[in-house]
C-alpha cells in the first residue's frame, strides 16, 4: 500500500463550525456603543439657544463678555483654548560657592508683585 492510497481526512468536513474562506467571524460587524459624554454634550450644544444661535454661540458669547468684565477664570480659559497652556519647566536648584541655595526661574515667570500691575 503507498501514499497515495491513504487518504487524509477531510479536516474543514470534520469540523462544520470553522469559517470557510472569505467568510467573516463577525458579519454583522462589532457593536455599535451607546454615545459617549462627549456626544451627548456636542449634540446638546449644537442645539438652538434662546437667542438666533446655537448654545455653544451663547456660551462663547457670555464667556468673552465674562472675560472683557475682568473675570480671571474667563480670560485664561479663552487664552489656553487659543493659545495652549503654558509649557512646563523645570525649575533647576543652584548653589552658590558657600552652599547657599539659589533658584533660577524661567524669563517668563512673573515676579511677586510683577502679575498685579496694570
Amino acid at each position: 500500500m503507498g501514499d497515495s492510497d491513504k487518504q487524509k481526512p477531510n479536516q474543514k468536513a470534520d469540523k462544520p463550525w470553522l469559517w470557510k474562506p472569505g467568510q467573516s467571524g463577525n458579519p454583522k460587524g462589532r457593536p455599535k456603543k451607546g454615545l459617549t459624554l462627549t456626544d451627548k454634550l456636542r449634540t446638546a450644544l449644537a442645539a438652538p439657544g434662546a437667542g438666533q444661535g446655537t448654545k455653544a454661540d451663547e456660551i462663547v458669547a457670555r464667556v468673552t463678555e465674562l472675560a472683557m468684565a475682568g473675570e480671571k477664570w474667563a480670560v485664561e480659559l479663552i487664552w489656553t483654548r487659543l493659545e495652549g497652556r503654558l509649557p512646563v519647566t523645570t525649575i533647576s536648584h543652584l548653589s552658590t560657592d558657600d552652599g547657599e541655595k539659589i533658584i533660577r526661574l524661567p524669563d517668563w515667570v512673573p515676579t511677586v508683585g510683577e502679575s498685579d500691575k496694570d
